[in-house]
């Protein structure tokens, strides 16, 4: 029987848009940017379950949130290390798909088996990327910045009060300009374009992208 014929075969694999199959978790050599970066462009952010005040799903990706913190952290002239960290930090889930936060929590055994996932695909990724593991310092910068995009995320894209009201509780108010510049810059850009600049990014950083 064929490897794609087998359904057994593939446990413990994952296969991307290349359409070649990679063990999960993969192996550095697995990495290839472009395609986690095209990826990324077409999850939806929030399990595309984002509320907004014309009752409408406005297609906020993944790929739009790592572009708009990357963009913020640059015009903020944060150091190489940073920026970098920003683009890497979401990038496990061209594997594992963004799991929305209550599905994480809903059992302790749950939390445990993927953030060992995330770890270890995020091994990987750094591997690949020449990437160091951020420092504590440096890790309390990139989630100010992932968890403060939530805030501006809900003011670009229009949330209804009630919700854009429980994220600013959560993270704070949206008071940063250049946040709210990059952010509002990327909302009118559709996933492939998106992906484009990424890649820009990407090029800029130092990732090996085609």
């Amino acid at each position: 029987m064929s490897e794609l014929a087998d359904p057994t075969a593939h446990t413990g694999r994952a296969v991307l848009m290349s359409g070649r199959w990679y063990n999960l978790p993969p192996e550095p050599r697995d990495v290839d940017f472009t395609v986690v970066l095209r990826a990324l462009c077409g999850i939806r952010r929030y399990n595309g379950q984002l509320r907004t005040a014309a009752g409408i799903d406005p297609g906020w990706t993944v790929g739009h949130h790592t572009l708009s913190i990357v963009r913020w952290a640059r015009a903020a002239n944060e150091e190489r290390n940073i920026q970098l960290g920003l683009l890497l930090h979401d990038n496990h889930e061209a594997w594992i798909g963004d799991i929305p936060g209550p599905v994480k929590r809903v059992r302790e055994e749950v939390v445990d088996a993927i953030n060992k996932l995330e770890n270890d695909v995020d091994d990987a990724i750094f591997a690949a990327a020449g990437y160091t593991r951020p420092t504590r310092e440096e890790l309390k910068l990139i989630k100010y910045y992932d968890r403060g995009a939530c805030s501006y995320e809900c003011t670009v894209l229009g949330c209804d009060e009630h919700l854009l009201g429980r994220i600013i509780d959560r993270h704070g108010p949206a008071d940063d300009p250049r946040g709210l510049a990059a952010h509002s810059w990327v909302a009118t850009r559709n996933a492939d374009e998106v992906f484009t600049c990424l890649l820009d990014e990407a090029r800029s950083l130092g990732l090996p992208v085609s």
